[in-house]
């Protein structure tokens, strides 16, 4: 499942900043740098609907950092459409806490009639 590649992130290799628009420029401009293949280990794509994102994790004391952005307002979903492609989303959660929730939706997943 794509969720656990969100639970297996990386610690960071830089600096975190605390301006999360900062961060997410930071980790973007590494991805058009052709010798940083590093900054794979913090980009996320689990599934087609995501090429719509731009979506970073990473492991810093203990907890998740996710950043995300819409890379496009074009898609087959109009919740989608009505978000403003130029805001960068932030969410961090404890790993442990994360790999808890995720074992709620496995289960849920698993038991799904």
């Amino acid at each position: 499942m794509g969720l656990n590649s969100i639970y297996e992130s990386h610690e960071i290799d830089i600096p975190v900043l605390l301006d999360k628009d900062e961060m997410f420029l930071r980790l973007d401009t590494r991805l058009n740098d052709s010798n940083d293949d590093g900054i794979y280990l913090y980009l996320k794509s689990f599934a087609t609907m995501t090429d719509d994102f731009t979506i970073f994790a990473f492991l810093y004391e203990d907890d998740i950092h996710i950043l995300w952005k819409l890379t496009n307002n074009d898609t087959p979903f109009s919740d989608l459409n009505e978000l403003d492609a130029n805001v960068i989303n932030f969410y961090k959660i404890n790993k442990d806490e994360y790999l808890s929730k995720l074992k709620i939706i496995e289960n849920k997943l698993l038991t799904f009639e």
